[in-house]
């Protein structure tokens, strides 16, 4: 079966053998690295030690890489997944600490392929070995357990989603602050997570308090804010507060005005937006 992997390494092998060829039948000068990667043995056949080497060093460099980083190399990374999934099954250690990282790491870039199975499993181990290394209220810990409940969410179970989300809740609360960016946003996924079950008055409530901290904390950027507010609409609108909704979209409305324009796609939709409830 062939994945990305597998194909990465057949171009070069077939690189390697036209190298070989064109070099024989023409006099051509190759730099001495590319020569090194597409070198071919005496039989005809790539020999890939030095692409294996190095492969090997860029792997084990790439798993440990900040998320700013990591999104760069990500379009090299994801052809070896398959690879870092066993490296890791093969190297946990209790006692490195850089193994929850790791795992956190390669389980970001699962997520975002839509392998949820295979993040979750890589997020409980670094959820695990961060809670041991770091602490239960450690960001990074936090970020392992909140990705673990977004796994859980995308495969259906909203219930321990929601389990998950309230203990990040809780504990950024107590670590960070209620007005702490991380924590807003960890509110607003499990007020999303409560809309997503019809639990509106739950959602309700904790979305109305992410607004409040939002609008406590100055921000050079009132997109999230004005969402914020829209979001609360909606849900004001479900439960039938309609004056409470209207009032909230208007005012989302005119800053969307302010910061993008009448004719922007986003304050279009928000018209329609305002205008749905206006008709309810």
């Amino acid at each position: 079966m062939f994945d990305r992997g597998n194909i990465h390494d057949e171009i070069l092998r077939l690189g390697a053998i036209g190298l070989y060829k064109t070099s024989r039948s023409h006099s051509i000068s190759v730099p001495p690295l590319l020569r090194r990667l597409l070198a071919v043995r005496a039989n005809g056949t790539w020999n890939d030690s030095f692409y294996r080497g190095a492969t090997v060093i860029l792997k084990q460099y790439g798993l440990q890489l900040h998320d700013s980083l990591v999104k760069h190399f990500e379009p090299c990374i994801i052809p070896h997944l398959p690879g870092y999934k066993t490296m890791l099954d093969k190297t946990q250690d209790e006692t490195d600490r850089t193994f929850g990282w790791t795992c956190l790491n390669v389980a970001r870039i699962w997520q975002r392929v839509e392998r949820h199975q295979v993040a979750e499993e890589l997020l409980t181990a670094a959820h695990e070995q961060l809670a041991r290394t770091r602490g239960q209220e450690d960001r990074q810990t936090l970020e392992a357990l909140g990705r673990l409940a977004l796994t859980s969410k995308r495969q259906g179970d909203l219930k321990r989603a929601e389990s998950l989300q309230l203990k990040v809740v809780r504990r950024l609360s107590r670590a960070l602050g209620e007005d702490h960016w991380d924590t807003i946003e960890a509110m607003e996924s499990l007020a999303k997570t409560y809309r997503d079950q019809r639990l509106n008055e739950e959602a309700a409530g904790l979305q109305q308090k992410a607004l409040e901290s939002r609008r406590r904390r100055p921000s050079r950027n009132p997109r999230p804010t004005l969402k914020a507010m829209f979001d609360l609409a909606e849900i004001y609108r479900c439960l039938e507060r309609l004056d409470e909704a209207e009032t909230l979209a208007r005012g989302a409305l005119e800053g969307q005005r302010s910061l993008l324009g009448e004719k922007h796609p986003k304050t279009l939709d928000s018209v329609s937006q305002l205008a749905l409830i206006s008709w309810d």
